[in-house]
């Protein structure tokens, strides 16, 4: 898997709104039936009732799919999604240090699996305005991106890369609660 962690905190690249009314997963697990991308897609269904768990640190705050044709390239096809990622401790969604952190060992974990061409993910760290604060915060937008010569193929390269995504989440939810247990 190719992947890339860029740091986009400046004005320019944009801000991540996350209105006071977004569809909380954690406090209403049945709205993921809300979620159009979800209900298609079985990956993802399965990565967002994951991060949403009482096992992760995470929240999903938004997401996205989509399928495209890639001219002039020998996987011709791209399948993609887009999560939108906070911390359910409020607190932790103003340290920019601790996203930082975050995708960098999400980086790691996720540069150790196969994939090579037919399979990329983008970490992105990213301002994000809270509507229920008054200081601006951060966010993790992750991209992946499954190629194929068919949509299908496509679409199986990416569902393979939403499992090793969502492990490596679970496993740094893992990794962080025993640090806060140690340090307690």
């Amino acid at each position: 898997m190719r992947v890339m962690l860029r740091l986009e905190l400046d004005a320019e690249h944009g801000t991540i709104h996350i209105p006071s009314s977004y569809l909380d997963l954690r406090e209403n697990a049945a709205g993921i039936e809300q979620i159009e991308p979800a209900r298609q897609h079985r990956p993802l269904r399965g990565l967002l009732a994951a991060l949403n768990s009482g096992e992760s640190l995470f929240s999903s705050v938004a997401c996205v799919t989509w399928t495209k044709e890639v001219p002039q390239a020998a996987q011709t096809v791209e399948f993609g999604s887009r999560v939108d990622v906070i911390f359910t401790k409020q607190r932790h969604n103003f340290e920019r240090d601790t996203y930082e952190s975050l995708g960098s060992q999400l980086r790691v974990l996720l540069d150790m699996e196969a994939g090579g061409d037919t399979l990329a993910a983008e970490i992105c760290v990213l301002r994000c305005a809270f509507d229920k604060a008054a200081r601006p915060g951060y966010a993790l937008r992750l991209i992946l991106t499954g190629h194929g010569s068919t949509p299908q193929q496509a679409e199986l390269r990416w569902s393979l890369g939403v499992a090793h995504l969502q492990q490596a989440l679970l496993f740094l939810s893992r990794t962080v609660r025993q640090q806060q247990a140690l340090s307690n």
